[in-house]
C-alpha cells in the first residue's frame, strides 16, 4: 500500500498497543520515509481541534472532536508501514490542508525544519 498525501491512514501502533490514525503528509524531503501527523481524540497540547464532521470518514467519538497532532512530524519507512497492517479511511482536502498548515506554522513544539516540511507538503495537498 502506498498512500497519497491527504489520506486518513489507520495503523498499529506498537507504543499505544492498539490502530490508531494519522494524516498522511507525503515523502520527506529525501523521498525515502513517509511522513504522517498524529489523529487524537483528546487534545494533547500543541493540537489543532477540529470537529468530528471535519473528518467524516473517521467513526465518531465521545467528545465531538478530533485532535491533529502538531508536536511532532512522525517518520515511518514504507516497509514498515506495510508491517504495521495500515489501512485508508479516506483523505482530507486542499482547504484542511491550509488549516492545518497555518495551525502548524504556529505550533510552538516543531522545530524550524519540520514546521518547513510540514508546510510544503500540506501545501501540495489538492
Amino acid at each position: 500500500m502506498t498512500p497519497q498525501p491527504g489520506d486518513i491512514i489507520a495503523f498499529l501502533s506498537p507504543i499505544a498497543g492498539k490502530r490508531k490514525y494519522h494524516l498522511h503528509l507525503g515523502t520527506d524531503e529525501h523521498g525515502a520515509v513517509l511522513v504522517f501527523l498524529f489523529i487524537n481524540s483528546r487534545s494533547r497540547g500543541a493540537d489543532l481541534v477540529l470537529e468530528n464532521s471535519d473528518l467524516p470518514m473517521l467513526p465518531p467519538n465521545a467528545t465531538g472532536e478530533s485532535c491533529v497532532g502538531l508536536s511532532l512530524l512522525l517518520r515511518v519507512r514504507p516497509e514498515r508501514l506495510a508491517a504495521l497492517q495500515p489501512q485508508t479511511m479516506g483523505s482530507i482536502g486542499a482547504a484542511l490542508a491550509a488549516r492545518i498548515a497555518r495551525a502548524a506554522a504556529q505550533s510552538p513544539a516543531l522545530t524550524s525544519a519540520e514546521k518547513a516540511l510540514a508546510q510544503r507538503l500540506l501545501a501540495a495537498i489538492r
